[in-house]
């Protein structure tokens, strides 16, 4: 009874707001209190029907945080067959409203520092080194920067890299380090006058609204030669297999989307994608890691 459990959760906060609080809690000093939600009717992937699949309380994960409900309703598509969340905080779909080009801060170039995991670089060098074997290209586009890794790495291949992050702060940190603009804005709407070899959409595609558009934009932004890199976790992938709903995947509350590989190759071959490579991720416990072209 996953919708009954989820409705039953946030009456019990609504009734004793501190019911989650005190000490040896995960969040001690958390209060409950509602936020305006974006009700998901209908699957973001394809548009069919869902039903109720499991309630998650996403309160237990490290970095839930209000606006967040602390419980989360995962739906299943009877369509694609692919999970998403009932119910998403409107104030964080409304982020970047006035895209900008964020340059980076000249006085910065020495003191803007952030330590790094020489494994990750490693891990990006590598992918970077395999996509290398579909395109020679060097204009490379990251959509989602995260801490600037792979960046990072990209400049010392190198590459040409651009990048857009949604987050102003993020892309003004990661501009400071490397010295390099960031496009700051919804990548729904960034509308360069080029074409990239490679696009990098690491662990991004949970978090859009409408995951066929935002495929649909990296095929149009990829040159004809050009390669995708895409993660994203996989509620089928051999990690929850082993773990089922031990896997702390379910708990993400900033996850819109929750894939398999059959419904996430599927939405990839309608945006006009062939898959050519398919890895378990060695970066996230969960995630599958895909190389696209065009088909």
């Amino acid at each position: 009874m996953p919708q009954e459990s989820f409705e039953w959760t946030l009456r019990a906060l609504e009734e004793q707001p501190g019911f989650l609080s005190g000490e040896g809690k995960p969040h001690p000093d958390y209060r409950y209190r509602p936020a305006p939600q974006r009700v998901f009717e209908r699957c973001p992937v394809c548009g069919g029907a869902g039903r109720p699949y499991y309630r998650a309380l996403a309160y237990w994960i490290n970095d839930f945080e209000y606006p967040h409900l602390p419980a989360k309703l995962w739906m299943k598509c009877g369509g694609c067959g692919n999970l998403y969340t009932w119910k998403y905080p409107e104030e964080l779909l409304t982020q970047a409203e006035h895209p900008a080009l964020v340059q980076p801060d000249k006085s910065r170039a020495l003191a803007a520092a952030r330590s790094s995991n020489a494994s990750i670089l490693s891990i990006w060098s590598t992918i970077l080194n395999r996509l290398r074997g579909y395109t020679s290209g060097r204009d490379l586009l990251e959509v989602g920067i995260g801490e600037g890794c792979l960046l990072a790495v990209a400049l010392e291949m190198g590459y040409k890299p651009d990048a857009v992050e949604i987050v102003q702060q993020s892309a003004q940190e990661v501009a400071d380090i490397l010295q390099i603009p960031i496009w700051n804005g919804d990548f729904l709407d960034y509308h360069p006058d080029k074409k990239y070899s490679v696009v990098i959409m690491g662990d991004v595609i949970e978090h859009v609204t409408d995951p066929e558009r935002a495929l649909r934009s990296a095929h149009s932004l990829l040159a004809d030669d050009g390669a995708l890199w895409l993660s994203t976790p996989n509620f089928e992938g051999s990690f929850t297999r082993m773990l089922k709903f031990r896997d702390p995947m379910w708990l993400e509350p900033y996850h819109i989307s929750y894939f398999n590989f059959d419904g996430l190759r599927a939405l990839a071959e309608q945006c006009g994608f062939a898959v050519r490579e398919y890895q378990v991720s060695s970066r996230y416990n969960g995630s599958m890691e895909l190389i696209l072209t065009k088909a």
